[in-house]
C-alpha cells in the first residue's frame, strides 16, 4: 500500500471509531474527518465543500421535505394501522409491520419510516400481548432493508449512482437496485417475521422488563375547593394516592415545614410525582387541576393527552417550560416531564428540557400531533389517527409524479423531487418553518 492509501484507511478507521463511541455529534466527527483529510492532502483544498453541492444531498433534502408533508396527513399511518388490525397472529403482526415499514423506507428516509411506524407497532404488539421490543427491533432492521430497494432509499445509493455516472457515464435507474435489494429485503422481512422476533423472547429476564415504562412524571396541580384532599396531610395523601409530593406552593411561596405538618388547603399548588394514569385520575376524581386546564366540558372533550419523547434535534432542547411558553406559542400544554437517571428539582417551569426526556402533553385533537412533529417530538402512545385524504392527495400525486419522472429518465432524481417540493410550496402543503425542521442537519452533513 502507498502512503496515501494507508493515510486514507487510517482516517476511515478513526472516523468509524469516533462514530461508534458516540461521544461527539455525528456532524462534528464528519467535518473533523473532512478537514483532516484536507490537511493530509487527501482532498484538494478547493474541493473540501464540493460534497454539499452533490445531487445526492439535494435529492435527500427534497425527499425529506416531501415525506414530511405526507406523514402529517395521517394517511400512511392510517393504512398501516388498518393492516395491522387485521392480523390474527403475532407472526402476522410482525410480518405486516416490518413489510409496511420496509416498503415505506424504500421511498423515504429510514428514520422517518421508523418514526411513522413506531406507534402502530407498539399498539399492535399491545393488542396481541407481545413485548414491544419484539416488534420494534425487527421494524428497525426492516426499515434499513427497505432502503436497499430504490435509488432514493438511502443516501448511499445516490452516492454510488453518482460515482457510477462519473466512471461510466451512466447512473443507476430508479429501480435499478430492486432485483438485488428487493430480494434481500423480502428474505430479511420473512426471517424477521418467522424467526427473528422469537429469538428476542428467549433472552434471560426479557419477560420481566416493563413495556415503555416511562416512569413517574413531575407535574404541578392546583387544589380546587371541591377537592376531598383539603385538610389532609401530605404523608396521608401520598399513601392513599400512591404519589410523591415534592413541595407545596401557597400564595406564590413554597412551604418549608415538616412533611407531617403540611396540611393541604384550597388553591395550594402541589408539586407531585406520579404515573400518567394516576395524574389523569387525580384530575378526574380528586379535585386537582392543572393551572391552565380547560374550564368547559366541550374544551375538555376536544383535547387529547399523550406522551412524547424529545428527540436530539427538537426545538425544545435547552429551553425551560417558562421560557418556551408552549401554551401561547404552540397552543399546547406540557403537563409533566420525566427523565431517567436524574431527579427533577424545583418548579416545573424551571426544568430545562433535554434529549430523551418524556413529556406529558395536552392539546386539541386536530392539532397536537402536527405540533409535536413541528417541535421534534415523537408520540409514544397509541394515536387515534384520522386520515386526511384531501390534504394528502397533492403531496402523494407530486411524490408519485417525481418517482415516475425519475424512473422513466425524463429528468434526474434531484430535479424531479425538487420540482415536487416546489409544488408542495405552491399548494401550501408545507410551510418554510416546518420544512426547515424536517431537514435533519446531521443527516445532510
Amino acid at each position: 500500500m502507498t502512503v496515501v492509501q494507508i493515510q486514507a484507511a487510517a482516517l476511515i478507521l478513526l472516523t468509524t471509531a469516533a462514530f461508534a463511541v458516540g461521544r461527539w455529534r455525528q456532524e462534528v466527527v464528519a467535518l473533523a474527518s473532512l478537514f483532516t483529510a484536507a490537511g493530509l492532502g487527501l482532498v484538494p483544498e478547493n474541493e473540501i465543500f464540493s460534497g454539499f453541492a452533490s445531487p445526492a444531498v439535494i435529492t435527500v433534502v427534497a425527499v425529506l421535505l416531501i415525506t414530511q408533508a405526507i406523514s402529517t396527513s395521517g394517511v400512511v399511518e392510517y393504512l398501516a394501522r388498518m393492516l395491522a388490525d387485521r392480523c390474527r397472529s403475532a407472526t402476522a403482526v410482525v410480518g405486516t409491520v416490518c413489510g409496511f415499514g420496509a416498503g415505506l423506507s424504500a421511498f423515504m428516509n429510514d428514520v422517518g419510516a421508523l418514526a411513522l411506524m413506531m406507534p402502530v407497532a407498539t399498539s399492535a404488539a399491545r393488542r396481541k400481548g407481545l413485548p414491544s421490543r419484539n416488534v420494534l427491533l425487527p421494524l428497525s432492521f426492516a426499515t434499513l432493508l427497505g432502503g436497499t430497494c430504490t435509488l432514493i432509499g438511502t443516501p448511499a445509493n445516490l452516492i454510488v449512482s453518482q460515482q457510477c455516472a462519473t466512471a461510466t457515464g451512466q447512473p443507476f435507474g430508479f429501480f435499478h437496485l430492486l432485483p438485488v435489494g428487493g430480494s434481500l429485503a423480502a428474505c430479511g422481512v420473512l426471517w424477521l417475521a418467522l424467526v427473528g422476533w422469537r429469538t428476542l423472547s428467549r433472552r434471560e429476564g426479557a419477560a420481566k422488563q416493563p413495556e415503555f415504562d416511562t416512569g413517574r412524571y413531575v407535574t404541578e396541580m392546583a387544589v380546587t375547593e371541591r377537592s376531598p384532599l383539603i385538610r389532609r396531610s401530605i404523608p396521608e395523601i401520598e399513601i392513599a394516592l400512591d404519589i410523591t409530593v415534592h413541595g407545596v406552593i401557597r400564595r406564590g411561596r413554597r412551604l418549608f415545614a415538616r412533611r407531617s405538618d403540611k396540611v393541604v388547603r384550597k388553591n395550594d399548588i402541589l408539586i407531585l410525582e406520579a404515573r400518567a394514569e394516576r395524574i389523569s385520575n387525580l384530575s378526574r376524581e380528586h379535585g386537582l387541576v392543572f393551572s391552565s386546564a380547560a374550564t368547559d366540558a366541550q374544551a375538555a372533550r376536544d383535547h387529547l393527552v399523550m406522551e412524547a419523547v424529545v428527540t436530539g434535534n427538537s426545538l425544545m432542547l435547552g429551553s425551560t417550560l417558562e421560557t418556551l411558553e408552549p401554551k401561547d406559542r404552540w397552543d399546547i400544554e406540557i403537563l409533566g416531564i420525566t427523565r431517567q437517571y436524574q431527579r427533577i428539582e424545583g418548579r416545573l417551569g424551571d426544568v430545562p428540557i433535554g434529549a430523551g426526556d418524556v413529556i406529558l402533553v395536552k392539546g386539541r385533537r386536530d392539532h397536537v400531533l402536527a405540533t409535536l412533529a413541528e417541535l421534534g417530538c415523537l408520540p409514544l402512545v397509541e394515536r387515534n389517527v384520522v386520515a386526511d385524504l384531501r390534504s394528502a392527495a397533492p403531496s402523494l400525486a407530486l411524490f408519485v409524479g417525481a418517482i415516475a419522472a425519475s424512473a422513466l429518465n425524463v429528468v434526474s432524481p434531484q430535479v424531479a423531487f425538487s420540482v415536487a417540493v416546489l409544488g408542495l410550496l405552491v399548494f401550501r402543503r408545507v410551510d418554510l418553518r416546518t420544512a426547515q425542521r424536517a431537514v435533519d442537519g446531521s443527516v445532510i452533513v
